[in-house]
């Protein structure tokens, strides 16, 4: 997979490993990802999080899995948080439950992986530039996406938020997603894609399928 670029990989394994979309909205202005890089990696998550919904209930079946084991399952190893939902309440509304919450442990180490890849993008600057960079700066350059994400679990924890008030957040945000994978998309030309080939695809589904592995072993080991 060398011939992968190295943003696509990087941008591929956040979304794979964390939280689809949100991951990669994240990782991609910290590493300053060229556009047709997040472009295949939100598309290649966002097919296999389509796949997710027809594959899952049928390997449930398959290891006979009970509801809390199937949540922690949908939860662990699907990338994007909708389909994690859909997957598990397409089970049964305790497998849902439990989905839900796996997913969102999994969604808060957003915050911790992101400032680990800041600091590793600040390292990799100083290497090349011969520059030292002040804690000032690096406050700076933590991404306005990181604030947002801990504002909005304060708010979230502490205030008692209408459930109509939630529903349009919700709803707002798919709205936005939309528009930003809309904005990509007029400026990446079919060529790029072309360019790219089906080795970002491959790559992902490699990366998605160790995931699964490695939560099939843990839910035998513990659950």
């Amino acid at each position: 997979m060398d011939e992968v670029d190295e943003d696509t990989r990087l941008l591929l394994g956040m979304g794979t490993a964390i939280c689809g979309g949100s991951a990669i909205a994240m990782a991609a202005p910290i590493i300053d990802a060229e556009d047709d890089a997040i472009a295949m990696s939100l598309t290649t998550v966002f097919w296999y999080n389509l796949l997710a919904l027809f594959v899952f209930p049928f390997l449930g079946e398959l290891l006979h899995y009970s509801a809390l084991q199937f949540g922690i399952f949908a939860g662990a190893a699907i990338n994007d948080t909708s389909s994690v939902v859909a997957a598990g309440f397409e089970h049964s509304d305790v497998a849902g439950d439990i989905a839900t919450i796996t997913k969102l442990v999994r969604t808060v180490l957003i915050v911790p992986v992101s400032l680990i890849l800041l600091l590793w993008q600040i390292r990799r600057s100083v290497v090349h530039s011969n520059q030292k960079i002040s804690f000032k700066v690096v406050i700076r350059l933590v991404t306005s996406f990181i604030y947002g994400f801990l504002a909005s679990i304060l708010l979230a924890t502490l205030l008692p938020l209408p459930e109509t008030f939630v529903t349009g957040i919700k709803d707002l945000s798919k709205i936005v997603m939309t528009a930003a994978l809309v904005a990509i998309g007029l400026t990446i030309e079919g060529s790029q894609f072309k360019k790219a080939g089906f080795r970002p695809i491959l790559l992902g589904g490699i990366t998605w399928s160790a995931v699964i592995l490695v939560a099939i072993l843990l839910i035998h080991i513990f659950y």
